[in-house]
């Protein structure tokens, strides 16, 4: 039976088995390399927003090292709407 944890799963598996299709993309004559490396970061970011849905729900399932807060996350912390807060 489906359930976010296998759905998680699944995109894991797929998000490295693309990682490994981009590095044989560069080892391979195939072009416009560029452009097919770009193709595949924009499947991986669709993957990566599927996930981010998905530890939204389930926190658990968020691996450690996307826990800790980064720049972005204090930024975005910053913001309302779109427009940015200014701390004092």
């Amino acid at each position: 039976m489906a359930s976010l944890e296998s759905l998680n799963k699944s995109l894991n598996k797929a998000s490295k088995a693309l990682y490994e299709v981009s590095l044989e993309i560069t080892d391979i004559p195939l072009a416009p390399k560029d452009q097919n490396i770009q193709l595949i970061g924009k499947i991986l970011t669709n993957i990566f927003e599927i996930q981010e849905l998905i530890y939204q729900q389930k926190p658990e399932l968020r691996p450690e090292f996307l826990k800790k807060k980064t720049f972005r996350e204090g930024s975005a912390a910053n913001k309302t709407k779109g427009d940015a807060k200014i701390q004092k």
